[in-house]
């Protein structure tokens, strides 16, 4: 992230006009993103918008949800490496720890309703409210986990409609 805000300029960007987003273990990777430049103060340009599209946000929560879930606790497992679990408290692994007044920039949540997920999208919507940071959260009916790289689901134009939407808004 910082290297594209100091080098916009060379690819003819606008460093100025930076979005950051990603979705599944990307949405928490840009939430993990944009709140590790808050907290350390950089004074680079900095993204103007996150997009959080059905990600993790909070390990220990989605841990407990699923219980015995033997696939989400392989993927835990898989993701935090040797740190398991308590690397899981980290707010760069569970970025909705961090969510605070200005930590985090405009954000646009998305997720569908047939997404296991879909609880950390509501979690991450209520934690930017209450830190009052401008967000959207979009839910779109009947859609899975990933839906937004299936082009044959109506969902997945939709939500992309809603992404560049915000995009334009906000930048």
């Amino acid at each position: 992230m910082k290297w594209a805000g100091e080098n916009a300029k060379r690819w003819n960007g606008d460093g100025s006009r930076l979005a950051v987003g990603g979705d599944s273990a990307g949405g928490n990777l840009t939430a993990a993103t944009v709140a590790s430049l808050s907290a350390e103060n950089y004074s680079g340009a900095k993204p103007k918008a996150a997009l959080l599209i059905y990600g993790v946000f909070d390990f220990p929560a989605t841990l407990k949800r699923a219980g015995n879930d033997m696939g989400i606790d392989g993927m835990a497992k898989a993701y935090a490496g040797s740190g398991y679990p308590a690397v899981f408290e980290d707010p760069r692994v569970s970025p909705i720890k961090s969510v605070k007044p200005g930590a985090m920039p405009p954000s646009l949540v998305i997720c569908g309703t047939a997404d296991p997920l879909l609880p950390e999208s509501h979690a991450m919507a209520d934690a930017l409210k209450r830190a009052d940071i401008r967000h959207e959260l979009h839910i779109l009916e009947d859609m899975p986990h990933g839906f937004l790289q299936m082009d044959v689901l109506s969902g997945c134009g939709e939500g992309l409609g809603k992404i560049f939407d915000f995009l334009r808004r906000t930048l």
